[in-house]
């Protein structure tokens, strides 16, 4: 397994960071990828949302609603457009399920210590 690439990992926060934070998402479950990428997951609220950052620009997407409010989705998705009609859905069901604005404020805290962790590591 290769480790991290720095430009693949940087790319990937720059992405996700400005949607997590105005959304209001819990963190994701991060994890590293074979080929050096970085994956992003949640699953959570009857919704599972893959991100697998393989380089900049190249972004594999799984996104799954057992609700059928998003229509399944496998397929790469470079903008970021089907994940963040996902992601958008994710943020309302969450603030239900993570106890309203204690909840979201836990999440936001839990990313930026996430954030930070990475932007030391440059």
């Amino acid at each position: 397994m290769r480790p991290v690439d720095d430009q693949t990992l940087l790319y990937a926060v720059q992405s996700l960071a400005p949607l997590i934070l105005s959304l209001e998402l819990p963190p994701p479950l991060v994890l590293p990828l074979q080929n050096g990428g970085i994956g992003a997951e949640w699953h959570t609220s009857g919704m599972n949302i893959e991100l697998r950052f393989r380089k900049p620009y190249d972004i594999y997407a799984v996104l799954e609603d057992v609700r059928g409010v998003v229509l399944s989705f496998h397929s790469r998705d470079p903008n970021l457009v089907y994940a963040r009609a996902a992601l958008r859905e994710l943020s309302n069901r969450s603030i239900e399920d993570f106890g309203g604005n204690r909840g979201v404020w836990r999440a936001k805290q839990g990313f930026r210590r996430f954030t930070r962790r990475v932007n030391n590591r440059q």
